[in-house]
């Protein structure tokens, strides 16, 4: 027997059958995204009784049609032709490798649809406004996070931005072991601005130029790019910099910086 939900992520609504006994990990973790709309993919997911394999990097294989994913827990595959995958995965580490599996999956449509990307970076919501900020590990995503006490922080891991109606949105995604804190609704968020993380002793705040951007930017997909064809990648990002400002943050570790936006 298997339970059926559809999510909306991103504006992309999936049906999962999964498994009964989840229910309410399931809850837990997407009922913010629980939608009545119609699916456009279908996914099948299934648990493996056997004990975990211990844990692998995750890799992926590509064929042209059908994208596959893999680690030491689960193995799952998604048909890029008629939107339908499948996954199998242990019990011991259901939600955690659901998680990694849809990830990579909606990853794949927002940058596929020609006007999306996802960006590993820190996504906080203040006054109805998404501001982003970005960096290498240890650049501070965490650390910003943790000091916007009363704003809504989307993630300080991965951030979805599109385009929609000629301007880009930030989107909240369900918490994949991610920090995220207030309550917020499924709806896009209007982008502000791009902060690249610069630890400092002052805290200001510089516009930088697009060139510089493109730079940054540009070295930080979420997911392989030998997926999509690179000069499409290239165009999404040329358009976000175009779009959007783009700023040097030098911050200390309080909630100053937020003075400075």
């Amino acid at each position: 027997m298997s339970c059926n939900f559809t999510v909306e992520i991103a504006g992309h609504l999936i049906q999962m059958a999964i498994d009964n006994g989840f229910e309410n990990e399931i809850a837990g973790v997407y009922g913010l995204f629980f939608s009545k709309g119609n699916p456009l993919a279908h996914l099948d997911i299934h648990l493996n009784e056997q004990a975990n394999l211990p844990f692998q990097k995750v890799e992926f294989s590509y064929n042209g049609n059908e994208l596959s994913i893999s680690d030491g827990y689960s193995q799952g595959r998604f048909n890029l032709i008629d939107n339908t995958g499948e996954l199998i995965l242990s019990k011991g580490k259901f939600m955690f490798s659901l998680g990694t599996y849809l990830r990579n999956i909606i990853t794949l449509m927002v940058v596929r649809e020609n006007k999306g990307l996802v960006l590993h970076a820190a996504g906080i919501v203040r006054d109805n406004k998404a501001f982003v900020f970005i960096g290498p590990s240890g650049a501070g995503k965490s650390t910003v996070s943790r000091l916007s006490t009363g704003k809504i922080v989307l993630s300080d891991e991965l951030v979805v931005l599109k385009k929609v109606n000629r301007e880009y949105k930030a989107f909240p995604t369900p918490n994949w072991d991610d920090r995220q804190s207030s309550v917020c609704q499924n709806k896009p968020y209007k982008l502000a601005g791009i902060y690249k993380l610069v630890k400092d002793k002052t805290v200001f705040v510089d516009k930088l130029p697009q060139s510089i951007a493109l730079a940054d930017i540009f070295t930080l997909p979420y997911m392989p790019v030998e997926f999509i064809p690179k000069e499409q990648l290239a165009g999404t990002f040329e358009d976000l910099i175009k779009n959007v400002p783009y700023y040097a943050l030098h911050f200390l570790p309080d909630a100053s910086f937020w003075s400075c936006i």
